[in-house]
């Protein structure tokens, strides 16, 4: 049975979230649509603790961010800037997905650790 995924609310553990420990992966979506931006180890789940995607406010067009679980579908943000610090757990083997509603570049930083 696969593990639930943590779509909201904060983790209990204080020292994880503040603590060091954590990876830092940052990377510039610019298709519309899905693109899948972190993806735990075969087994693991990944526990995001920080995430920005913001889309340059010059552009001509501001795309809409959904930030999701890939498999599940679960919604973590829907917004036209994204920047939030809250513990979110995925499932094992559940990648985390940034979607854009226009083909806009929107750099996107993530602060995570993959767990068991």
């Amino acid at each position: 049975m696969a593990d639930a995924p943590v779509t909201s609310g904060v983790g209990g553990d204080l020292a994880a979230r503040f603590g060091g420990g954590k990876s830092v992966h940052t990377q510039t979506v610019a298709a519309s649509g899905d693109t899948t931006v972190l993806t735990p180890a075969s087994g693991k789940r990944l526990a995001v603790y920080w995430i920005a995607a913001i889309p340059d406010p010059n552009n001509e067009t501001t795309p809409l961010i959904i930030v999701k679980w890939s498999v599940s579908g679960d919604e973590l943000y829907r917004s036209y800037a994204v920047v939030h610090w809250e513990e979110l757990i995925g499932a094992t083997d559940e990648p985390l997905v940034v979607n854009l509603s226009a083909a806009v570049s929107t750099p996107v930083t993530i602060h995570y650790r993959e767990i068991t």
